[in-house]
């Protein structure tokens, strides 16, 4: 991942997102990518709902932003908290808690369509969803929302004076942003490629980094704080009011279309060499660059001048340098993950065995698996010989 030093670097001189990170770097020792995502994602809850790239259809800025990161080092929760504390003051019901099903998504969504949903840790969600845990539809409707299309659901349908009624709720034109942080372990104990095959986690901006600085006692600035609010509050009135003139994409035969088709081609080349499981995320990696690329128009460019417009490349190079901190995170992610549920359970077993002889229920009880399935897998590691085979033995007792 970058240094501090190169995120700084590659971030817009001036703007809003500039001056956030560096004032969340001062209240909390997470990564400074980890207060990019954040800051993307708070300007997203701004741009108004018309606000779009023309990218095969329209691509809409909203952000599914995924910080991963060691549990209690890395900050995640801290930035999440500094982002969405200012978010919700700045404009009120635009942060929602998670929701617990389908129906209570879209009847949220219908009264407020542009909305942020946070997890500090994304962990549980995930366990809930795991093997089509009962959460599951949930998981499918936020791959859905993603595309920012219309949704309606029935809420009743029934018969009156002989006639069919059906009552729907309709969720016109919804923007709908995740912000969640995630230890690599939880990932690794709930995902498999699949996963990200699927297309669930294909649709996410994932950060990883672990913290370069320590600050011994942070310190939050309420002043400072109450002027980033103004600021959200500003930027969506003007995403309610504001009469703009449409992004007309990138102009041809310009120098940044030049440099567009250079990145597709880099982006290609990473995909071919990168694992099925990792593809489909580095392949989304181009439609990101671009939502980036409209956050930082309407920060501090020509998205703001009421008039049409291309993107430039003053908003594609620090996008695609960004887009280059999530291709390298999920890589490294990626590499981390059971390519089936016979090796997720397999590094259960291995887990709950430790270096130390074992009952066997112990090793049930952590692994979480049946006791024909542990005994199974325990006969395949004591056959690899993986480890000390006293142990394994030991724990057959």
């Amino acid at each position: 991942m970058p240094t501090e030093a190169q995120v700084l670097a590659t971030l817009p001189k001036r703007g809003f997102l500039r001056s956030y990170v560096e004032y969340a770097m001062t209240t909390t020792d997470a990564h400074a990518t980890f207060q990019v995502g954040c800051g993307l994602t708070m300007l997203a809850q701004t741009c108004p709902q018309n606000y779009y790239f023309p990218y095969t259809g329209k691509l809409y800025p909203n952000l599914n932003t995924l910080l991963v990161g060691q549990s209690s080092t890395a900050k995640k929760g801290a930035a999440i908290e500094k982002a969405e504390g200012i978010l919700s003051e700045a404009i009120p019901d635009s942060v929602a808690t998670p929701p617990g099903s389908c129906e209570g998504l879209l009847d949220g969504l219908a009264r407020q369509p542009r909305m942020l949903i946070t997890y500090e840790e994304f962990g549980s969600f995930l366990s809930t969803t795991q093997h089509n845990g009962y959460m599951q539809p949930l998981k499918a409707l936020y791959v859905s929302l993603y595309s920012g299309m219309n949704k309606g659901r029935t809420l009743a349908d029934y018969r009156k004076k002989g006639e069919r009624v059906r009552q729907i709720t309709e969720v016109k034109n919804p923007r709908l942003s995740l912000l969640a942080g995630c230890a690599p372990g939880f990932l690794e104990d709930h995902t498999v490629p699949t996963d990200w095959t699927s297309g669930f986690f294909a649709r996410w901006f994932v950060l990883e980094a672990s913290y370069e600085r320590e600050i011994v006692l942070p310190r939050s600035v309420t002043r400072r704080e109450q002027d980033f609010v103004e600021l959200v509050r500003s930027f969506d009135r003007e995403g309610i009011d504001f009469v703009m003139g449409p992004c007309l994409g990138i102009e041809e035969n310009s120098e940044t279309e030049r440099e567009w088709y250079k990145w597709y081609a880099e982006v290609g080349a990473i995909r071919q060499k990168a694992s099925e499981a990792a593809a489909g995320a580095i392949a989304r990696a181009l439609a990101l660059t671009l939502k980036i690329g409209l956050l930082l128009a309407w920060d501090c460019g020509p998205a703001r001048e009421g008039k049409p417009w291309y993107m430039s490349m003053n908003e594609l190079l620090p996008a695609m340098e960004i887009a280059r901190w999530h291709i390298k995170s999920v890589l490294r992610v990626v590499a981390t993950l059971a390519s089936t549920r016979d090796m997720q359970d397999r590094r259960a077993v291995l887990n709950a065995v430790k270096a130390t002889p074992v009952r066997l229920g112990e090793i049930i009880s952590r692994a979480k698996l049946l006791k024909p399935r542990v005994e199974q897998i325990l006969l395949s590691l004591m056959e690899e010989d993986v480890g000390q085979r006293s142990v394994l033995q030991g724990s057959t007792a």
